[in-house]
């Protein structure tokens, strides 16, 4: 019997004020979006954050590291 292939996937969190970091909104998003891979039978193989980073730019450490890999 064939395995079925698990999508690999990567998991980008972003908040960007220092209450939303201390709200565990971060903890939250990460949580959501591991529940939908696994929930795709996915298998998550990175994860890249950035707290307390605008959204007005792209110019995010871990928006561009995930943009790398």
């Amino acid at each position: 019997m064939l395995k079925e292939a698990r999508i690999r996937s990567v998991i980008y969190t972003r908040v960007s004020s220092v209450k939303q970091v201390e709200n565990e909104s971060l903890d939250l998003q990460l949580r959501e979006c591991k529940n939908f891979i696994a929930s795709k039978n996915g298998e998550v193989v990175q994860i890249f954050e950035d707290a307390g980073e605008s959204a007005k730019t792209t110019d995010r450490p871990g928006l561009l590291k995930m943009l790398e890999f």
